[in-house]
């Protein structure tokens, strides 16, 4: 199962691709300083020693072909970019670019995939400073999303729906909503704190009572920060490779149930990023915009 399924109002969830084109990559120019970005890091024996690149094409404006940097029994996918780029690679095509390299790495072993804009002077930094002294804790990564991969469900309301039920439910809010024409500011203020009140303590039912259903489905669990006010769910789950279909039904299944109620929108399999971004270094640097 490849590519990112999205749902939204219907039960049945759509998978669809979300690629960069992978145009021709170009030499960097001769005398030309450059730099190393990292992508992701491996474990070693599913990338033989002798092999060196893949036919997959990186950041920059050179877009460079993947290299892979091997040492003991872990490996990194890089790609040599432009110095000179180095503070303005953030863009949609980079990022596009980034993502991929990832998702052509996850079709074929598990990954640890570093945040965009991780750049190291040479392969001998990322050798020296990220594969050597951390093989401890990047071994145990490995092992902890070995066969594993993360999706992300975010859950919302339908408006209508929700200030519905909240009217229906709550018999203070009901009243102050008939008499608010003839009401003050103190008792819209109320009302409004109510209305308030009431959304944050139906949002924790409604999350803890979703996650309660995927949770037998799923092998961990990360809750991200609800940007939107009509949003109940804000997750990442990390799922068994072989417990996928399985997932795939019950979040369908739930879908299905709340689909009057409340929509959801389901992305993945991704790579483990809310579980296991590569370890920071001190030496490693990371792009900011300018």
């Amino acid at each position: 199962m490849t590519g990112m399924p999205v749902h939204d109002h219907t039960p049945n969830i759509a998978r669809i691709t979300n690629r960069p084109a992978q145009p021709a990559s170009t030499q960097v120019a001769s005398g030309e300083q450059t730099r190393v970005y990292v992508y992701c890091v491996a474990p070693g024996k599913c990338w033989p020693d002798q092999e060196t690149s893949l036919d997959v094409y990186g950041v920059g404006k050179h877009k460079a072909r993947v290299r892979i940097i091997h040492a003991g029994d872990l490996t990194a996918l890089v790609s040599d970019v432009a110095q000179e780029e180095e503070p303005y690679l953030l863009s949609r095509d980079n990022l596009l670019a980034h993502e991929h390299v990832i998702e052509q790495a996850m079709a074929r072993s598990d990954v640890l995939p570093m945040q965009f804009g991780r750049i190291a002077a040479s392969d001998r930094e990322v050798s020296a400073t990220l594969l050597g002294p951390q093989q401890q804790r990047l071994r145990a990564l490995l092992e902890f999303v070995r066969g594993k991969v993360e999706f992300s469900l975010k859950v919302l309301w339908h408006r209508q729906r929700l200030f519905e039920e909240i009217v229906a439910e709550d018999a203070e809010i009901r009243h102050l909503r008939d008499v608010m024409g003839s009401t003050g500011f103190s008792e819209r203020l109320v009302l409004g704190q109510l209305v308030e009140e009431t959304m944050l303590s139906k949002r924790e039912c409604e999350a803890s009572r979703i996650l309660r259903q995927l949770q037998p489905h799923a092998v961990d669990v990360r809750l991200h920060a609800a940007p939107s006010d009509m949003m109940v769910l804000n997750a990442a789950l990390l799922v068994q490779r072989a417990q996928i279909d399985e997932f795939d039904q019950q979040v369908n299944r739930l879908a299905a149930q709340d689909a009057n109620r409340l929509i959801y929108r389901f992305a993945g399999p991704l790579p483990p990023y809310s579980f296991v971004l590569a370890p920071e270094t001190t030496d490693i640097s990371e792009t900011s915009e300018t």
